[in-house]
């Protein structure tokens, strides 16, 4: 596919969470490299017009179209590579947080002083070993797919179906074990309640009663069933595959193909899965990245807050962000973040920023706020990633000013070929600051 982007702010509406982390890997790995097929136009601080071409096979190139000469020599790396971000002093490890911004980003500044309380009030070991295991899960993961010749979110993708199969497994099995017992229970209480009516009336409600919560528990577990299956099936509907036999037959040819890569990277992404796993018991709903970036700040709050008991600790809210009086904070996080962003590669250049869902539980008025904010935002370019329909309402109403773009994904109404990451028009377009 080809995605154009807007001067200044493009909202990319419609996509779940899976949509969104690959379109994030597709322009970084466009950026740095890594990612074969994934070709881009950007323009740097001079106005330079250049093309990023990288095939699936063979050396990457760099073209000035304005010329139509070939640049590649003047911007390979010492390694040889195309990086674009290392030439604007961001290393490729840093490069999604310092170009990607999310709900938890803005968290931290909004109410930075309570998570680094929480996370003092963790076992430190427990807490800072379970983030060493996830950051060394996603290291397997981000290997085992350039192996395999595919991306880190694929193994997602294959994780994500085998719990939602599993899921569904359980559902089925609860559901089916419960409407036994209401199948016993109700003829049980139809055949009691028949002698019971005819010799008082009130002696029978008993029997009604226990039929009615059978019933609807039994009801409760159907649509527990049904939710399961849905998952399942969007999960499958990301991996390509009609349905979970199709699923294991496709990993099944892969192997027969030759290869054991694929199975390789499902057991990444299984590891990866249970690392995550292991810190959300330990750390509740902090990401990993935002608790290691505080880790100074709690190895400093350790010794000065008193934390010698359970009583004393002050575990965030559940809930995600509060809203009126935090309105305030979050509006000067985004804007102090704009900021950085317009001046934060070398040479105090620009990069641009990618919001992924960062409103994230937010109301609708404090939302559109800062949307505001985001669209007055001078010298920085914006990709706003999010399936939010109060977001996507608010662009639509915007872009006829020009300001800003929006892209709605849709399926396609045919079969489509065989996929490729290699676009079939232009390259997308997008500022990345001073290349030289």
């Amino acid at each position: 596919m080809t995605v154009p982007f807007h001067p200044r702010l493009t909202v990319v509406a419609g996509g779940g969470r899976a949509e969104r982390e690959s379109l994030v890997a597709e322009l970084i790995g466009a950026l740095v490299g890594g990612r074969g097929g994934a070709h881009l136009e950007v323009v740097d601080a001079t106005g330079r017009h250049l093309a990023v071409v990288r095939p699936p096979d063979g050396d990457d190139r760099v073209i000035d179209l304005a010329t139509r000469t070939d640049v590649t020599d003047e911007l390979r790396g010492a390694d040889g590579g195309i990086d674009l971000l290392a030439r604007l002093g961001v290393p490729r490890t840093d490069a999604r947080r310092r170009l990607r911004l999310r709900a938890d980003g803005l968290q931290v500044e909004e109410r930075g002083d309570d998570l680094v309380v929480h996370l003092a009030g963790r076992p430190q070991q427990r807490l800072w070993r379970a983030a060493t295991n996830v950051r060394d899960a996603e290291a397997w993961v981000a290997a085992e797919a350039e192996r395999a010749g595919a991306a880190p979110e694929d193994a997602e993708v294959v994780a994500a179906v085998e719990l939602r199969h599993h899921e569904l497994e359980a559902a089925e099995a609860n559901h089916e074990k419960v409407r036994h017992l209401a199948i016993f229970v109700g003829a049980a209480c139809a055949l009691g309640a028949v002698p019971a009516a005819l010799l008082v009336r009130w002696t029978a409600l008993p029997f009604v009663l226990v039929a009615m919560v059978t019933t609807g528990l039994s009801i409760i577990r159907r649509r527990q069933m049904v939710r399961a299956r849905v998952a399942e099936r969007r999960a499958l509907e990301q991996a390509g595959a009609a349905s979970y036999g199709g699923f294991n037959l496709q990993r099944v040819n892969a192997m027969l193909a030759g290869t054991n890569a694929e199975h390789r990277l499902a057991e990444a992404a299984e590891a990866h899965r249970q690392a995550l796993l292991e810190w959300r018991q330990v750390a509740g709903d902090v990401e990993p990245e935002t608790a290691v970036r505080l880790k100074s700040r709690v190895s400093a709050a350790i010794g000065g807050i008193g934390l010698d008991g359970d009583d004393k600790r002050r575990p965030i809210a559940d809930g995600g962000f509060s809203t009126g009086a935090s309105t305030a904070a979050l509006a000067r996080a985004l804007t102090t973040r704009l900021a950085q962003q317009s001046r934060a590669g070398a040479g105090r250049q620009p990069l641009p920023l990618v919001l992924d869902e960062p409103f994230d539980g937010l109301s609708g008025p404090v939302t559109r706020q800062l949307l505001e904010l985001v669209l007055a935002a001078e010298g920085v370019q914006v990709l706003l990633l999010t399936e939010d329909e109060t977001v996507t309402a608010w662009a639509h109403q915007r872009a006829a000013t020009g300001r800003l773009a929006v892209l709605s994904p849709t399926p396609d109404p045919a079969p489509a070929p065989t996929p490729t990451l290699a676009p079939s028009g232009p390259p997308a377009k997008v500022t990345a600051g001073a290349l030289a």
